[in-house]
């Protein structure tokens, strides 16, 4: 489902329709039965090389030419969208009408009472309700529940049933339950973050797409750069800080580039009337700077989120914001921009909230990837020292959780099985991939450090994988709500079998 490719470029069947069957089950014998309402991409268009190209499953060979960007985009699998493909061709026969413009989907309300349970879908129109709910309360229920007749996950909300909650419903393309009195559950309030959304002068193409995607969906932010961290007091109004993908070394990121010559200003002036309008500097040079990274750790440390994407990861890890975390040297590895099966591993996380699949599509592009160590024992340099205090004070059970807590938590990994890994695109020398860290929580003080490894908000086309960044700023303040120290733990989690 998305926007139509052109005119006449989908239809939506006016009655139900059998449809033959489609590639993915036919070899179950499974018929496909296409119902009123549902979308048809025809193709017998002029558009349909398009539709081919975005929806196919890209091979690109290790032996291949070098390539420009990106060898994988299956958007079907990126947006996690099943889609069909009909091979009986009388569907076109069937009465449907011309979809004109962008596809939306119509919410439902159902049922009658005071509170409304909306269920999380994993999807970005679920995640971002209370968003769009204007300072509403909302309540986020930790664990399943039953109310009347009907089971709800975790990370339901339950809010109060107005108008204009039912109108945000129905806008989203949502299904919410009417319930006569609220359940009762184990939750915690919504709490709303204030966003500071951090660029770097290094380069803007890709913290610009994420800055899109938030735009697009409403969630608001603060946008500045990395020069101004270092301003006293400067995070204190903020929850989140969202730092996404720069293509730089840590240590570029902090010390910025070489301050030789002039200034190299970014700015709105008469000869330059169109750039320095969303921000503007003196000098696009300086970076983060000590003092910027020591406010950004102290921010986490008194319990704000700091959420980073891709290669900006790299900074955390590498300043030792939690030590449990390392980066893994890939230098065989070649996963160029491409589709791979990652596996839910802290499924009770709220980052996880409405992912019901244990093993889902991901974008991911060469690093970085994360080992993380659990107690059991250190992976190759790696040692934390949470996990030495629990080695050598085992008899104390209350050190021993103080301990674990501090320790970072693998929410999703790389498949283990290197056959299995590619969806589409790229892969050569899977087994550096294979089972390793892609989504890390990693705990520092009272706040956390959520690190994405894989590209969670690429170019417009992983909308699968945005609710997992918006869970995580909506739950900032919640990570820890379904969190039990696990007992007797592997050396190290994330790591290739």
């Amino acid at each position: 489902a998305g926007a139509g490719a052109g005119a006449g470029s989908a239809a939506r069947p006016d009655s139900a329709a059998g449809a033959g069957r489609d590639s993915a089950t036919a070899a179950r014998g499974t018929p496909l039965t296409v119902h009123k309402g549902d979308w048809v991409v025809r193709m017998d268009q002029p558009y349909t090389a398009l539709v081919r190209t975005v929806l196919a499953v890209q091979r690109y060979r290790p032996d291949d030419p070098s390539p420009y960007d990106d060898t994988g985009w299956s958007l079907d699998q990126l947006r996690h969208v099943t889609a069909y493909t009909i091979a009986d061709s009388s569907v076109l026969t069937k009465p449907m009408s011309l979809v004109p413009g962008d596809v939306t989907v119509a919410g439902t309300v159902s049922g009658s009472g005071a509170t409304l349970a909306v269920a999380p879908l994993g999807d970005w129109r679920s995640a971002v309700l209370p968003w769009r709910l204007k300072g509403a309360r909302v309540t986020i229920a930790d664990s399943a529940f039953v109310a009347g007749r009907t089971s709800f996950p975790a990370g339901t909300y339950l809010l109060e049933s107005t108008p204009a909650a039912e109108a945000a419903v129905r806008e989203l393309g949502l299904a919410a339950t009417a319930l006569a009195a609220a359940p009762t559950v184990r939750g915690h309030a919504a709490a709303v973050p204030r966003i500071a959304f951090v660029h770097s002068w290094i380069e803007t193409q890709n913290e610009g797409w994420l800055r899109h995607a938030l735009e697009e969906m409403g969630v608001p932010f603060t946008y500045m750069s990395t020069q101004r961290l270092k301003e006293p007091g400067l995070l204190d109004g903020f929850d989140v800080v969202l730092l996404p993908h720069v293509s730089a070394t840590p240590s570029v990121i902090v010390n910025g580039r070489a301050m030789v010559g002039p200034p190299i200003p970014w700015k709105k002036t008469p000869l330059t009337p169109n750039i320095g309008v969303i921000d503007s500097t003196d000098d696009i040079r300086p970076g983060l700077g000590f003092d910027g990274l020591g406010a950004l750790r102290r921010f986490v440390e008194r319990g704000g989120l700091l959420v980073t994407e891709g290669n900006s990861s790299r900074l955390p890890v590498d300043f030792g914001f939690n030590p449990s975390v390392s980066v893994v040297a890939t230098p065989r590895l070649a996963a160029r921009g491409a589709v791979f099966r990652a596996e839910a591993m802290e499924r009770t996380s709220p980052i996880l909230y409405g992912y019901a699949d244990k093993v889902f599509p991901v974008y991911f592009s060469t690093a970085p990837l994360f080992s993380v160590v659990t107690g059991g024992g250190p992976q190759g340099e790696q040692v934390d020292e949470a996990s030495r205090k629990v080695a050598q004070n085992a008899a104390d059970p209350a050190l021993e959780r103080e301990a674990a807590a501090q320790r970072a938590r693998v929410i999703l990994r790389f498949v283990p099985k290197v056959d299995s890994l590619l969806v589409s695109g790229l892969l050569d020398n899977g087994s550096e991939m294979a089972g390793r860290a892609a989504v890390v929580d990693a705990p520092v003080g009272k706040g956390h450090v959520v690190l994405f490894g894989i590209r969670p908000m690429w170019r417009y086309e992983t909308q699968g994988s945005y609710a997992m960044v918006l869970n995580a700023m909506l739950n900032w303040n919640a990570l820890d709500a379904n969190w039990k120290p696990s007992a007797a733990a592997p050396a190290a989690a994330g790591a290739a079998p």
